[in-house]
């Protein structure tokens, strides 16, 4: 599940990091084309956003890549966008899904059929549990260690108030940030890099990040 919005750079990076043309790579990579409320690039027209979005996907196999447009002109908030990557997975009788964001892509030492063998695993052991961790890896310290990135049964999980709060429907229980299982997801690693991004997205970032702090509610 990724969402995207000004930062084609960006994705273009996450979606090569997906092994989308390997053989236990990522079935499936849910762009959510979405312009976030209050998250304002100088000059940037929602037409060009998307158009550039586009040319970006056509560069990867299309049968791996479901591009959803809400509402391309209508800021849209972020709980929502997330949520409706969620529901996409759900539609698209996903079994996991992995969140990760444009400026985040996965190291190239990934060994996907480890990573697969560790799902199918978990999912053998008929656990409740439903939100699980990768490794995360950064500049700065916080985006380094354990992430809630990995959500099973997609269909049952929601975003609530926050963009890092989660509920399990099932049990109509909310983890803020957390997940569920305490188990870390081995075989591929989370790299998160900014540096890709152009200074006004990323200057857009800082203003919205704000914004967010004081109103996400």
């Amino acid at each position: 599940g990724i969402i995207e919005y000004g930062d084609a750079q960006g994705l273009f990076r996450c979606l090569a990091s997906l092994g989308l043309d390997q053989e236990n790579g990522i079935d499936l990579a849910i762009v959510i084309h979405s312009h976030f409320e209050h998250f304002n690039i100088a000059n940037l027209h929602p037409i060009t956003a998307l158009e550039e979005t586009k040319k970006i996907l056509w560069k990867f196999p299309l049968s791996k890549i479901k591009l959803v447009t809400p509402a391309i002109d209508v800021p849209f908030n972020q709980i929502k966008a997330r949520n409706l990557y969620l529901k996409t997975a759900a539609e698209e009788e996903c079994d996991w899904l992995l969140v990760i964001d444009t400026d985040e892509f996965i190291a190239r030492n990934a060994d996907w059929q480890e990573f697969r063998k560790q799902l199918e695993f978990v999912m053998s052991l008929g656990l409740e549990h439903q939100i699980f961790d990768i490794q995360c890896e950064g500049i700065l310290a916080m985006y380094r260690g354990p992430r809630p990135r990995l959500f099973y049964r997609p269909g049952s999980i929601k975003y609530w108030k926050k963009h890092f709060w989660f509920v399990r429907e099932e049990n109509n229980t909310c983890y803020k940030g957390m997940g569920d299982a305490g188990r870390v997801i081995g075989g591929i690693y989370l790299m998160h890099d900014r540096s890709i991004r152009s200074l006004e997205h990323y200057q857009a970032t800082l203003k919205y990040n704000d914004w967010q702090l004081d109103n996400e509610l």
